[in-house]
């Protein structure tokens, strides 16, 4: 295993107090030769001596993304300096220069970064990254809870089948005392009604199931639980009115609500979370054969309103609307929070960096965002409002899975006002519309902390909201 040290400043002009003169001498020789831009910060090696030593210069305006960006940066340099497979012990060092808060998102990127090497493509393979001298407070629970979610989300359909899904999220509960962990198989989904799930999945050789863990630590017993619904499509193929070509390639990555709860539900016992919290994940498979549901079929949610399907690839919002039903009359939630890689239209609304979000609460949607900043997880409130809930009324049944009069306009707004005919009460439950934040199929450049596919989007935010809960 080799040695790198790494040591970081945001001293503007001074050399590194980490650096002897010496070698702050010959670190300024080196720069002096390159074109480094002095005010965005820099990543150098300093090559002396056996074990290398890279020198970080924190810019003076990197914002939380740029500082995750660092630490990327500094992964995508270790792994050039040796064999690609070979494995690497970083120690990390901080100056007094640099505020705690940059070294939470700087040593955020590293941890993301490590792992964001990890491919299944043998020629691309990197070697390990050991990281040293982490400081930041609960930053490593955070990122093994977002690293879960973006395993879970990364790997392709064959791979990640409902019976592999199902028994990660029970590798969760086994590794937790604090997590009990339940499953409702079909025949459960019949006694429950659960029409619409059994539906969407009814041709595919898996059988619809809903994943439950359960996290109640000791003196949360009597709590109203806050509950987790994650959409768990594990594959989207758009059912009889299929999906352009193009657009299949990355339907795997359609359960990444349902890998958001796991994660979510992985990183609550390490935080110390007080409360009750509960997860649940409606896992199925939209696919094509005769046993497949039908637009203009009206099926009966467990709910009791009639939905008439008027777009076979509108499933995720059936599947959520029953496990969403289900999970408020079983638990009685104080709050009712859903993931969802729901519509394309969010991904054309507020593309890939930011989550959708809608509720009827202000002031949960005020403090979500405003987290949300403080973890740079970017959220954005789409218009949700009575006009809007009008456009999923149909003339033949109570519902329908589409928009009656607004074709392509607002197409994550009413898909969310869909949803709110199966929630209680809209003032306490928020939906994260996640299709364009959960996954990425092209990397731009700098995002080194980065992988294709999963990104752990909200997983942080939301396990920062249950800690003020707690």
């Amino acid at each position: 295993m080799k040695n790198v040290s790494v040591i970081f400043t945001k001293e503007k002009k001074a050399p590194f107090a980490l650096l002897s003169s010496e070698q702050n001498g010959l670190l300024q020789q080196q720069l002096n030769h390159s074109s480094v831009e002095m005010k965005k910060g820099f990543v150098e090696v300093l090559k002396q001596g056996e074990s290398p030593m890279i020198c970080v210069k924190i810019g003076e305006k990197a914002g939380k993304d740029g500082l995750q960006k660092i630490g990327g940066s500094v992964i995508k340099t270790v792994f050039g300096l040796g064999k690609k497979d070979g494995d690497f012990s970083v120690c990390i060092q901080m100056d007094t220069s640099v505020p705690s808060e940059d070294v939470f998102f700087i040593e955020k990127g590293l941890l993301l970064a490590k792992d964001a090497y990890r491919t299944l493509h043998e020629k691309q393979k990197h070697g390990t990254v050991v990281i040293e001298g982490v400081v930041s407070e609960n930053v490593e629970s955070i990122v093994a809870a977002m690293e879960l979610t973006r395993d879970l989300i990364s790997l392709p359909s064959n791979i990640m089948t409902p019976d592999v899904f199902e028994a990660r999220a029970e590798e969760v509960a086994k590794n937790d005392k604090n997590i009990s962990y339940s499953i409702l198989r079909k025949k459960d989904l019949e006694k429950e009604n659960m029409n619409m799930h059994i539906a969407v999945c009814a041709a595919s050789p898996n059988e619809p199931r809903v994943t439950i863990l359960d996290y109640c630590p000791k003196g949360a017993e009597k709590d109203e639980p806050i509950v987790l619904v994650g959409k768990g499509l594990m594959y989207d193929s758009g059912g009889l009115y299929a999906k352009p070509a193009p657009f299949m390639n990355e339907m795997y990555a359609d359960m990444g609500g349902a890998a958001t709860v796991i994660g979510i539900m992985s990183g609550l016992s390490a935080l110390g979370i007080k409360k009750r919290v509960v997860g649940l994940c409606g896992v199925a498979e939209n696919l094509i054969d005769g046993e497949s549901y039908r637009n203009g079929d009206i099926l009966t949610s467990r709910k009791g309103l009639t939905v008439e399907v008027a777009h076979t690839d509108a499933e995720g919002r059936l599947v959520l609307a029953d496990v969403l039903s289900y999970a408020a009359d079983t638990y009685k939630p104080s709050l009712l929070l859903d993931y969802a890689t729901l519509t394309g239209a969010c991904l054309m609304a507020v593309g890939e960096n930011y989550t959708a979000v809608f509720s009827d609460s202000e002031e949960l949607i005020a403090e979500f965002s405003a987290i949300g900043k403080e973890v740079n997880d970017k959220l954005w409130a789409l218009p949700f409002d009575d006009d809007i809930k009008e456009n999923v009324k149909s003339k033949v049944a109570d519902l329908t899975n589409t928009a009656t009069t607004l074709g392509r306009m607002l197409g994550a707004s009413t898909a969310a006002a869909f949803i709110s005919n199966f929630v209680p009460d809209t003032k306490k439950w928020m939906h994260f519309d996640i299709a364009g934040s959960a996954m990425r199929t092209v990397l731009r450049k700098d995002y080194d902390y980065q992988k294709l596919t999963g990104t752990g989007s909200m997983v942080h935010t939301t396990l920062v909201y249950l800690q003020k809960q707690s």
